[in-house]
């Protein structure tokens, strides 16, 4: 129980100290921000990519279309990847949940059995 605690027990009694709903928000949230960065470092990339030829084509280019083509794939992107963190999050929280409550049983445990033998008389380093 020492090692769990040591170990991966840390970061499980650390999830499982949200309530799901507010481990998978946080998620989200911080899914939302990761996302939208990405988006605008990989756009900043094509459009230098691009440079010439959108220096070339300025006059020709449709605005608007191209403006909701890029809202679109931000949508996109933030629905996929909060999807898959959502998914993700639900199931750490689920795992994390279970070995924490299995923890606290072997402590529940552990101190029941401590208990008995000091009401034996067999514990007495304890005091």
């Amino acid at each position: 129980m020492a090692v769990f605690e040591e170990s991966e027990g840390k970061k499980d009694i650390q999830i499982a100290s949200y309530y799901q709903r507010d481990y998978v928000g946080l998620g989200l949230l911080s899914n939302l921000f990761q996302i939208t960065i990405a988006y605008f470092i990989i756009l900043a990339a094509i459009i230098i990519y691009q440079l010439d030829f959108l220096i070339e084509h300025f006059d020709e280019l449709n605005y608007a279309a191209l403006a909701a083509g890029l809202i679109i794939a931000w949508f996109l992107m933030v629905g996929i990847y909060s999807v898959i963190v959502f998914t993700i999050r639900r199931i750490k929280y689920a795992r994390a949940k279970r070995k924490v409550e299995d923890y606290y049983e072997d402590l529940t445990d552990l101190y029941e059995q401590l208990s008995e033998e000091k009401r034996r008389g067999g514990v007495n380093s304890y005091e």
